[in-house]
């Protein structure tokens, strides 16, 4: 009879045993799992971050100290809100768009307001006597903008730098002139749209990642 309740004994204590070492595993693994969820989080928001500072340096890198240092943070890091978008350029142009972002204007941020507030702060770039420039495809370095008017065969060239168009006719007389005037940018335009996901994809490649830096410094 004591045989049978040490048997007994025996028994309960390897159950006892097992609970408690399947309690201790599942909490490690638990634990563990949300040690690695934790980590896979700050991974993602730090190539977040080294996104957002990479297109930084492309677009700001050619502008002078006294002009980089004044630019607003939100003007690299404001996506828009509801149906109102922008992807900045290089500082202080951007684009910008209303419901849809298969075409863009082009605008000049002025500084009177944040960047937030577009009503305020946001004045069309005018191509001639065009109220606006809307654009459908484009490429660009530190020192201009190639663009194809959305919806018109009908091409152009604006400077960064000196703030002016030039107009074409054909794609082909685009891409000779750009080659003329050392634009280092992706030699095919690509839509806007796609320029604008890729831009606002911080843990992505930028597609102006690899362009050369430019040597002509852009003035405010």
């Amino acid at each position: 009879m004591k045989s049978f309740a040490r048997i007994n004994l025996s028994s309960a204590a390897l159950r006892r045993g097992i609970l408690v070492s399947s309690l201790a595993f599942a909490v490690v693994t638990f634990f563990g799992g949300c040690d690695r969820w934790q980590r896979s989080v700050e991974a993602r928001k730090q190539a977040a971050r080294d996104g957002l500072t990479a297109r930084k340096a492309f677009l700001a890198g050619a502008l002078p100290e006294s002009v980089r240092s004044a630019v607003p943070e939100d003007f690299y890091a404001y996506e828009g809100l509801r149906d109102w978008f922008r992807m900045p350029l290089v500082f202080p142009y951007q684009l910008e768009a209303i419901d849809s972002t298969l075409s863009f204007n082009l605008v000049r941020y002025n500084g009177t307001a944040s960047v937030r507030d577009p009503n305020k702060s946001s004045e069309n770039v005018r191509d001639g006597s065009s109220p606006m420039t809307t654009l459908s495809h484009l490429s660009f370095d530190r020192t201009m903008l190639l663009f194809k008017k959305e919806g018109v065969d009908e091409y152009g060239i604006f400077s960064f730098l000196e703030g002016g168009f030039v107009s074409f006719a054909t794609e082909a007389e685009l891409w000779t002139s750009a080659q003329g005037r050392g634009f280092s940018g992706p030699k095919r335009l690509i839509p806007v749209a796609t320029v604008f996901d890729n831009y606002w994809a911080f843990r992505k490649p930028w597609l102006f990642a690899s362009t050369p830096k430019a040597t002509t410094e852009v003035s405010k």
